[in-house]
């Protein structure tokens, strides 16, 4: 997504997806390396690429599959531009490597329905909407009793 905002704008419109059809992948500090999640729509957080896109789509509902990258070793909280942007965009290292292929790289593989298998396993898993409640309307029970006292009294 760095530096590709023109090219990105053009390929968005273009192709006249829709909103819901969409799943727009990138990487997430917030979780570790290769651990995946389904944010179904919101703010970037922060993210540029995914800023970018909603600027395109000028709209910010369509999913997003963030792939977990961790924070930078040693960071120490420091949360500088730089600190985070040479991290992000540094190569992995062969351990992340490793991490990527055994934890994410099978439930992204689409020949093997990745995304249904990830769906299915509850790591993309949505909330529901909340049903409304159904109102529970109680029916009077007649009691025998009643009606054998009602039948002999008429």
């Amino acid at each position: 997504m760095e530096g590709q905002h023109s090219t990105d704008d053009n390929s968005i419109r273009e192709l006249s997806i829709d909103h819901d059809n969409l799943y727009v992948f990138h990487d997430d500090l917030q979780r570790s390396i290769g651990k995946l999640s389904l944010k179904p729509r919101g703010s970037a957080n922060g993210h540029n690429g995914i800023k970018s896109v909603a600027q395109s789509l000028r709209s910010d509902d369509f999913k997003r599959v963030r792939i977990g990258i961790g924070r930078p070793p040693n960071a120490d909280g420091n949360r500088s531009p730089d600190v985070v942007a040479d991290y992000v965009l540094s190569k992995f290292t062969s351990n992340e490597i490793s991490v990527l292929k055994a934890e994410s790289y099978p439930l992204l593989d689409t020949s093997e329905k990745g995304l249904e298998t990830l769906c299915s396993r509850g790591e993309l898993w949505v909330k529901p909407k909340p049903r409304k409640p159904k109102i529970k309307v109680e029916k009077a029970i007649e009691n025998p009793i009643e009606s054998i006292v009602d039948a002999t009294m008429a």
